[in-house]
């Protein structure tokens, strides 16, 4: 879904029972959009579920977000485990984005 700041651009609602189509997604406007929103609970083609934790780190301590970063590692490779997935690598130092070769 895109945004305008947290603005949605388009009706959102509907993808929340139904999945979006590579042509609704290929009509978005992407020029307009300053970003953009997942949204979760429908099944993907592999028969698991897409998940997202957002969190924010403004005003914390260092040690707090080593810490929380160290929790989500371990919450991902043991997610991973779990449902049979290959260890997730980390896509960037930059950012919390996860993936895995499954």
């Amino acid at each position: 879904m895109l945004v305008d700041g947290k603005k949605p651009l388009v009706e959102w609602r509907k993808f929340q029972t139904e999945r979006q189509s590579l042509q609704e997604f290929e009509k978005l406007h992407w020029h307009e959009a300053s970003g953009f929103a997942i949204i979760c609970g429908q099944q993907i083609t592999n028969g698991l579920y897409f998940g997202v934790v957002d969190f924010d780190v403004k005003n914390l301590l260092t040690e707090v977000i080593e810490k929380g970063k160290g929790r989500l590692k371990k919450e991902v490779h043991q997610t991973a485990s779990l449902t049979g997935q290959s260890s997730p690598q980390k896509e960037s130092s930059n950012n919390g984005i996860w993936r895995s070769t499954k």
